[in-house]
């Protein structure tokens, strides 16, 4: 199903990913309380949601998101030290906030990014040099910023992006080899600068994304046959460009 969506073929995706359920189903009908059957379901119900949401069935992938994420709580409230159990709970909630943001129910896509932001820092807690954990949490406070913005809390918005900036920066300071989290920190500053655009700081927002374009830029030095890596530079120049052209700045 996954190889099969990757080249386009939603119907054949959706066929093998039913056939997929159909086998954890009939296992659940043997055995209702298996945590191996369940997890399974809910796995393959987020692969259904992510299939229906390249389709632009919002309402369906929705609740395969819903269904899959009140699967992996209760498996998960059974099993609370099992490491793949709550990175399923999380995942659900995050795809699920990405499915109510993308039809505009700003308030409840924040509530699901909230509790997959208590999930993944829950982890952090029990573990705190999980690079994983780390990670996810730095992805899902900036959901919430997002999130904030969308619904015109540019305040809070901003408040949020700056304070994970700030320590996904301490993360890479760390481990100035971690391309990762360097590469995160250049998302952060790039995110706090739209932000600060959209709000009128065109000056705040040009000191952001002229600091993501240099970590870009030596990215892409460190790994000059990437593409990617490219990519970002060249985004990098077009935000400091839009910074520089915005009312304000010359």
């Amino acid at each position: 199903g996954n190889v099969i969506r990757s080249q386009g073929d939603l119907a054949s995706a959706q066929a093998h990913f039913d056939a997929a359920l159909a086998i954890f189903q009939a296992g659940l009908g043997r055995d209702p309380r298996s945590v191996r059957w369940r997890r399974g379901r809910a796995l393959v119900l987020i692969k259904v949601g992510q299939l229906e949401t390249a389709r632009g069935d919002l309402p369906a992938a929705i609740a395969r998101f819903r269904t899959a994420g009140e699967i992996a709580d209760a498996v998960g409230a059974e099993h609370p030290d099992d490491r793949q159990l709550q990175d399923l709970r999380f995942t659900a909630h995050l795809q699920l906030g990405d499915g109510l943001s993308l039809q505009n129910s700003g308030a409840a896509a924040l509530a699901e990014f909230r509790q997959a932001l208590a999930i993944a820092e829950a982890l952090i807690a029990g573990a705190p040099d999980d690079l994983e954990s780390q990670n996810d949490v730095f992805v899902v406070r900036d959901r919430i910023g997002m999130a904030k913005s969308a619904m015109g809390d540019s305040a809070g918005a901003l408040a949020d992006l700056r304070a994970n900036l700030t320590s996904m920066a301490g993360l890479a300071a760390r481990d100035p080899t971690n391309v990762d989290w360097a590469s995160n920190t250049a998302f952060g500053h790039q995110q706090v600068g739209t932000t600060l655009l959209a709000s009128g700081d065109t000056s705040g927002a040009l000191a952001e994304h002229k600091a993501a374009l240099a970590i870009w830029t030596d990215l892409a030095a460190r790994d000059g046959s990437s593409a990617d890596r490219q990519e970002n530079v060249a985004a990098g120049h077009i935000n400091v460009g839009e910074a520089l052209a915005a009312p304000g700045d010359s």
